[in-house]
């Protein structure tokens, strides 16, 4: 390694604003991460779904014990949830810039992480990161419900009550919503104007995240967005409600 190996840099750091991917499962979160982490933002997207290993593992074993616990309905307690604050803050002091690193981060950029779990944990995330730009993407209810009751999901296998996930859903939306606009930096938007509008919104999100939106980000989003995702539901549409929120 060079003296110009991040791995050898003394003033590499993992920055105090990350950039925090929120949403139900099966909500966009994926596409979203995706974006980022092609065009400027290091997502250490090492896993399915553009994920961060690292941070999923946080999440999953850390907080909340692993298993089929990221289904849990009521959600993991809050104050259960800020309890593991120490050993959270202690974990990524220790690896957490390794571990990114490792996974090519330049030790200078803008990162972040996605996690659907978060929407759960959220309230200690922003506690260790008060500047965090924090994305929060929300579907209707009646579509993530009809993806999520035919998929076969770690630790629970198929689901198929539709009213289960549309509840599950709603105590997403309803924590990151108590704790999201309390942040300096907050924004949240619809997956389905997402998709029928993804340049515009895009625009909006990257300039949310003081970065710019390149012609090569527009030409990929022509390529990769569609709208087949919406409205796949049979059932009548209750859109859980939302608006803007940008400091």
């Amino acid at each position: 390694m060079t003296g110009n190996d991040p791995m050898t840099n003394s003033s590499a750091r993992l920055r105090d604003d990350p950039v925090i991917v929120l949403g139900m499962h099966h909500s966009g979160t994926s596409i979203l991460a995706e974006i980022l982490h092609r065009f400027g933002v290091f997502m250490q997207a090492n896993m399915h779904h553009h994920e961060s290993k690292f941070f999923v593992d946080l999440n999953d074993r850390v907080i909340m014990g692993g298993g089929a616990n990221w289904a849990r309905s009521p959600l993991m307690p809050v104050a259960d949830v800020l309890a593991k604050r120490v050993l959270v803050r202690n974990r990524i002091a220790k690896q957490g810039l390794l571990k990114y690193l490792a996974a090519g981060y330049d030790g200078i950029s803008r990162w972040g992480f996605k996690d659907p779990r978060t929407c759960v944990t959220l309230p200690l995330f922003v506690e260790l990161y008060p500047n965090a730009r924090l994305l929060h993407i929300v579907r209707n209810e009646e579509d993530v419900a009809t993806s999520l009751s035919a998929s076969d999901k770690r630790a629970l296998g198929i689901q198929p009550d539709r009213e289960f996930w549309k509840a599950l859903q709603r105590q997403h939306v309803a924590r990151v919503r108590e704790y999201g606009p309390r942040q300096r930096y907050y924004y949240e938007f619809h997956y389905e104007e997402f998709c029928l509008h993804p340049l515009e919104v895009m625009q909006q999100v990257y300039r949310f995240l003081e970065l710019p939106c390149t012609e090569a980000l527009a030409n990929f989003l022509k390529n990769r967005i569609y709208t087949h995702r919406i409205n796949i539901s049979p059932q009548p549409k209750t859109l859980v409600e939302s608006s803007n929120h940008v400091s």
